[in-house]
């Protein structure tokens, strides 16, 4: 029998990420069909935008590695892959053990990710895959065990096992590649597989950040309401009964939604609006506001994806519910097919930029114009250091930086109530030092342009593999609050890969301590509901409206711990002091068989509410 023992600990810099601590044996007993642990024998993939090349590695229990760098995103992910054909026969009902390492050196993914895939298939049409497998991995070396069962028999030759890495522009490190056969003497469950054990730091119940963030959430998330009771002669009436009830928070708390299903006349379209009115203060519209989605919105029925007579019939029902809405989004800085298609008259290689800026202007005065009256705040300008544009480019490259300080300047001109936001991925998760720098650099830019901007957007897509830890979120925010800006978690969603205790105590710990950072206003989730989110895992409730241990994490925290409802009586003065978290509340004093009710905010500053039982 062999051992390989996974990382126990994964640092890069004074970064610290999701810890992998197990022990996985490999069963003796297997015969490995391909050359067990060498890359030498992987095709170099045949692909322009790809480069594969060996390279020696140190301090592994393997010596070389492929290192692959992709440098175009292509339609599809099995557009660049490199492969090894079986040496030996394979039976149909085999068991084998895929085993892989992975490391990320690079990646533009804004999860702070790099992806690989690893599939075992038949050589040839219709490409039968017994294993098609996603790997995601951060800047440390991680070992995968991956069991299987062959679905064909094939000959030698018959079968090839591939590496997948057409996601994305990354480069990545593969090695210790082994494809080891059981036939029918283990069982699947016999052989070993990797589970990934979510680990970061902060996690630990008496972890000292803990103590730190509740004092600040004290200090700023909180003031002083004092609530005085008079009669009709204006004397204080003591032993009045008192009852302050928090009604909504000042921080903003939200999610994204879709015009689709919040208008919807259904049962999922009910229990969808009753969440978001008793829970959400603020949202943003996942994609209805996008440039495609909006265009194509025009032409269609009320029931297909996108309709404008729905995106608008879901603005106005916020509106007079009092929820706020952010734009997303007026401009993407990659310039990627898929959100500038040439069907739409953006000819990417026809290289008129300056005839695709003025139609993109009047999309933006369009849309703006149209939803004026709706929207508190807009992403200006959306993934503005992004590198996965078609052919690398961007706005920036093609008309100059420049054009994004006009463009801030434009959308303040269409409406000065209006904040103005930079919004981009890549920031708090994993190790993307590169991205964080070129977002710091152009933030900085364009306030030293004079260009107004109001607040920083940070996409918080955080993945399995880059499970940022506590103390260096916390960092990362104080990296930023020297702007003087508003700070936003504006896209929060977390995935751990099926753990849903550590998926839990994750969004638990990522939100207090953004929470806590006098600095930031809202946190804004990418979905709630499994049944409408881009990566159902993620989401905080499941698709049959169960509530997930993620979700009620949520709850735990915005509508229990944050959350003030305070009854007594006053004192011989008429007074009643209390301390609460910032935001709007109904007051309601009972005495002498008289009772009223008012309404007030509560600010940073405090507030004193006067109540008259006339």
């Amino acid at each position: 029998m062999k051992t390989l023992a996974m990382l126990v600990l994964a640092i890069s810099g004074s970064i610290t990420f999701t810890v992998f601590a197990q022990a996985l044996v490999i069963p003796a007993g297997g015969k490995s069909v391909i050359s067990e642990g060498s890359v030498s024998s992987f095709s170099s993939g045949g692909n322009a935008d790809a480069v594969v090349e060996k390279v020696s590695v140190i301090g592994q229990h393997f010596s070389e590695a492929l290192r692959i760098t992709t440098k175009a995103k292509p339609k599809n992910p099995w557009d660049m892959q490199s492969g090894t054909k079986t040496a030996s026969p394979v039976k149909k009902g085999d068991v084998m053990l895929a085993i892989i390492s992975v490391r990320a050196l690079e990646t533009s993914d804004e999860m702070g990710e790099a992806t690989a895939g690893l599939v075992f298939e038949k050589a040839g049409a219709p490409h039968t895959k017994s294993l098609d497998h996603t790997i995601k991995v951060g800047k440390e070396w991680k070992q995968f065990f991956i069991p299987f069962i062959v679905l064909e028999s094939y000959d030698a030759a018959g079968a090839q096992c591939n590496i997948k890495y057409g996601y994305m522009p990354q480069t990545i490190e593969v090695a210790g590649i082994s494809l080891i056969n059981y036939g029918t003497s283990k069982k699947l469950q016999e052989l070993p597989k990797t589970i990934i054990a979510i680990k970061y730091q902060g996690r630990e119940p008496d972890a000292a950040w803990r103590k730190s963030a509740d004092e600040r959430i004290e200090k700023y998330r909180k003031g002083d309401l004092t609530v005085t009771v008079k009669d009709a002669s204006g004397k204080p009436v003591n032993n009045a009964s008192v009852a302050i009830t928090m009604k909504r928070h000042a921080y903003h708390f939200g999610a994204a939604l879709t015009a689709q299903l919040l208008t919807a006349d259904s049962d999922d379209g009910r229990k969808y609006r009753d969440i978001v009115e008793a829970n959400f203060n603020k949202v943003v519209l996942e994609n209805d506001l996008k440039y495609g989605p909006w265009e194509y919105s025009k032409t269609t029925k009320p029931s297909e994806s996108y309709n404008i007579s729905n995106t608008f019939k879901a603005l106005q029902w916020l509106k007079e519910r009092g929820i706020l809405v952010r734009g997303h989004t007026f401009i993407w800085g990659p310039l990627d097919p898929r959100f500038y298609p040439k069907s739409r008259g953006f000819d990417l290689d026809g290289g008129n930029w300056e005839a695709m800026k003025k139609k993109h202007i009047a999309h933006i005065d369009e849309k703006e114009s149209a939803t004026k009256d709706y929207i508190y705040e807009w992403d200006v300008l959306n993934h503005p250091v992004a590198t996965w544009g078609d052919k690398g480019r961007t706005w920036e490259t093609v008309l100059g930086r420049d054009f994004y300080f006009e463009l801030f300047r434009h959308a303040r001109t269409l409406n000065p109530n209006q904040l103005l936001y930079i919004n981009e991925g890549s920031d708090f998760p994993g190790d993307n030092e590169d991205i964080r720098a070129k977002y710091e650099k152009l933030i900085g830019d364009i306030i030293a342009a004079g260009a107004p901007i109001d607040g920083i957007g940070f996409m918080s897509h955080f993945g399995e593999a880059s499970l940022n830890g506590m103390d260096n979120i916390y960092g990362l925010i104080d990296r930023y609050a020297k702007f003087g800006l508003k700070l936003q978690a504006t896209e929060l969603d977390v995935g751990t890969g099926g753990d849903e205790a550590g998926q839990a105590d994750y969004y638990r710990d990522f939100i207090t301590m953004f929470f806590s950072h006098p600095s930031t206003v809202g946190i804004i989730m990418w979905g709630f509901w499994e049944g409408r989110h881009w990566f159902p895992e993620r989401a905080l409730w499941r698709k049959n409206w169960d509530i997930k241990p993620c979700g009620q994490a949520w709850l735990d925290l915005v509508k229990l711990k944050w959350w003030t409802d305070v009854k007594g009586a006053t004192d011989m003065n008429g007074s009643i002091a209390a301390r609460g978290f910032l935001g709007d509340y109904e007051i309601t004093v009972t005495a002498g068989g008289k009772k009223k009710t008012v309404r007030s905010s509560l600010p940073k500053d405090g507030a004193t509410v006067s109540v008259t039982l006339d």
